[in-house]
């Protein structure tokens, strides 16, 4: 995390013209990071608090950043406001995201919630599979992580320098193109025709996530094919 940048990012009180920054939201894993973990908030937080603004933590796959790096996930929530959690993505929940924090934060996010339409009646069904995924699918997470790092592997081998497998700790994998001197688009195009389907985000990077229902097989068939594209 870079406290500069994030410094240079908040927003002064400057009157009616501007909107002043209310909160900082970190995400952990960070996404287009690679699923790098952030272990700790507390030089954030201790600056945060010295200038009065609250930090929330997108914890999207903090289940993945406990069970790569062993901290607890009371211990990633200590120094937030607020939280929030997924219960699918690697979970394997149909949907759901969970919202945490003190009793009146709650109250008045029901009050939010309801003013956006969000909420809905008979949602104790979904509320039973997120049950299940956090009592069944948490400590499997590190299939997950495994088989991207298998992926990255295979990749790296393909075309040196488009992933550095030792930097990939949980589910995603980030590869840059460039060195192998291919484009996102071709590289998709043949994944396809060849039955595989896989993102990019940007124009020589490519974004492959492991969860729950990518075998081990299914994740060297897919980074196979890609190796041979960029072969």
């Amino acid at each position: 995390m870079d406290l500069e940048q994030i410094r240079a990012l908040i927003a002064p009180d400057l009157g009616p013209y501007f909107v002043t920054t209310a909160a900082v939201s970190v995400e952990n894993t960070h996404n287009f990071g690679g699923g790098t973990i952030q272990t700790s908030y507390d030089a954030l937080a201790d600056e945060l608090d010295a200038i009065g603004l609250p930090l929330h933590l997108d914890g999207a796959r903090l289940w993945n950043a406990s069970v790569a790096s062993g901290v607890p996930m009371s211990a990633f929530g200590s120094r937030a406001a607020a939280a929030s959690v997924c219960l699918s993505k690697g979970l394997g929940a149909p949907i759901g995201s969970v919202l945490v924090g003190s009793e009146e934060l709650i109250k008045e996010a029901r009050v939010w919630r309801k003013r956006l339409g969000a909420g809905w009646r008979q949602a104790g069904v979904l509320a039973g599979a997120g049950l299940y995924a956090i009592r069944n699918h948490v400590e499997r997470l590190a299939e997950d992580h495994a088989h991207a790092r298998q992926i990255a592997e295979i990749l790296a081998d393909a075309a040196p320098g488009s992933v550095k497998p030792d930097q990939v700790d949980t589910n995603i994998v980030v590869a840059d193109l460039a060195a192998a001197g291919k484009t996102v688009a071709e590289v998709v195009a043949g994944a396809k025709a060849e039955g595989i389907l896989v993102g990019g985000v940007g124009a020589t990077q490519l974004r492959l996530v492991t969860h729950l229902d990518a075998s081990s097989a299914n994740c060297r068939t897919a980074a196979e094919t890609i190796a041979r594209l960029l072969r």
